[in-house]
């Protein structure tokens, strides 16, 4: 009998579907143990087709950063009308709701820590952590000004963010551990230690 053909797509729904597949595999067995062969075939493609829209591995991986970065800051954007405590807590429970249903594809992506050898990753991680950054400022303007020593300070809130993810992640802690740590830290640093930040020092 012979083979079925194979249904053509429409090359924007084929290129999501490689996506979606990359995503799984980078998340089951970690970027460094998925070859771009192994994502053509198990997606139903020809490596041909993986080159000829990602240009090979690190394009498919950078492309999962480009889709996730905007869907990450949406979740972690609060209503900046509303008090800070009911801000820091939305924050931290609308966090924990999206990684719970994301776990494998962050700890895979922008949940890996600082020692990313590849530059390009390591930049279009880092982009995202900006973005996150940028969004917590635009949700706290009275109290984040745009400040070298306050971007800091947030992207240090982002490191601690990641080792409460993973303990989480790993059962070390409860969701409600995790939630409150991440929503008490936030909320210590926004209303007291930005605050000292932004007090010029005692001569």
């Amino acid at each position: 009998m012979a083979n079925r053909p194979r249904t053509r797509l429409a090359p924007d729904i084929r290129r999501e579907e490689i996506l979606e597949t990359a995503g799984r595999l980078f998340a089951q067995h970690g970027y460094e143990a998925v070859s771009a062969s192994e994502v053509a075939r198990t997606a139903g493609v020809t490596p041909g087709l993986i080159h000829h829209y990602f240009g090979g591995k690190r394009g498919l991986f950078l492309s999962l950063l480009d889709r996730l970065g905007p869907e990450i800051v949406e979740v972690i954007r609060v209503d900046p009308t509303k008090p800070v405590r009911v801000r820091t807590r939305s924050f931290a429970s609308a966090w924990l709701d999206w990684i719970d249903a994301n776990r494998q594809i962050w700890m895979a992506t922008v949940g890996q820590d600082e020692n990313i050898a590849d530059s390009e990753t390591r930049a279009a991680i880092d982009a995202i952590r900006e973005s996150v950054v940028d969004a917590f400022i635009a949700d706290y303007p009275a109290m984040l000004p745009d400040e070298p020593q306050i971007r800091l300070m947030l992207r240090s809130f982002l490191a601690f963010n990641r080792v409460v993810l993973r303990s989480w992640l790993t059962e070390e802690v409860s969701r409600a551990e995790a939630e409150r740590l991440l929503a008490d830290t936030f909320h210590t640093l926004i209303t007291n230690v930005a605050r000292g930040l932004n007090t010029p020092p005692a001569e």
